[in-house]
């Protein structure tokens, strides 16, 4: 299955994602790769609320991620992040930038941000 964002597309096979720069642009192809390069610098900080990531470029042209269950309710994803904004240790403009449902997923029943570069 392949989902194509602003930016990214992503490939998702079996338990990864895999993120790539859109092409359709110049301008997103770059922005794509940063996005993939500061997801990459993300890794380094421990949350359970992040996927984990398993390879980045240096270049940024590629990103493996962990696959999180998409989200599927859209009340229990608000009721969710909201508790996540409360008890963070990262301050919840993180959490809350872009905070629409498609950005987010599911590991288990532990809300996972997936695009957060």
């Amino acid at each position: 299955m392949i989902a194509i964002g602003c930016t990214r597309c992503v490939l998702l096979v079996g338990k990864y994602a895999i993120k790539f720069p859109v092409l359709s642009c110049w301008e997103m192809f770059l922005k794509g790769l940063v996005a993939n390069i500061e997801e990459g610098k993300w890794s380094r900080f421990p949350s359970k609320h992040l996927p984990k990531t398993y390879y980045v470029a240096r270049s940024g042209f590629i990103s493996i991620q962990e696959r999180v269950r998409p989200v599927r309710h859209e009340g229990l994803y608000l009721v969710d992040l909201a508790q996540l904004c409360a008890q963070s240790e990262v301050s919840s403009d993180f959490w809350l930038r872009d905070a629409k449902a498609t950005n987010f997923g599911y590991r288990g029943n532990t809300l996972v941000k997936v695009d957060y570069a």
